[in-house]
């Protein structure tokens, strides 16, 4: 997504992308390559609280400011619009999940 230009480098570190995915329940995940991520993320936009979220190590709050060892809540909604733009857009790497169009729409239900 940053070498497309949907996202600044930065913004969204693989650690808490991580965190992210560790606060989605269970149940989100399985069946194809595409329902989970469609699962996942209506999760994440929709039913979590995201003042609850905690890091992976289950050590910190994930979203907070002024802290150097959380994401500020801003980027992660940065990264969620650009993970949602970049989805609707129909993105070539996306399509190589082989999601059927159901699954596609379900995403921002």
């Amino acid at each position: 997504m940053v070498d497309d230009g949907y996202l600044k480098a930065g913004v969204a570190p693989s650690y808490y992308l991580e965190g992210l995915l560790y606060n989605v329940p269970n149940e989100n995940f399985g069946g194809s390559y595409c329902h989970p991520f469609v699962n996942a993320l209506n999760w994440i936009l929709h039913d979590a609280k995201k003042e609850d979220l905690i890091c992976a190590n289950e050590q910190y709050y994930l979203l907070q400011d002024n802290s150097p060892v959380c994401w500020s809540p801003a980027n992660a909604e940065r990264f969620l619009a650009a993970t949602v733009n970049y989805w609707k857009t129909g993105h070539d790497r996306l399509q190589l999940l082989h999601c059927s169009a159901r699954a596609q729409q379900q995403l921002m239900r």
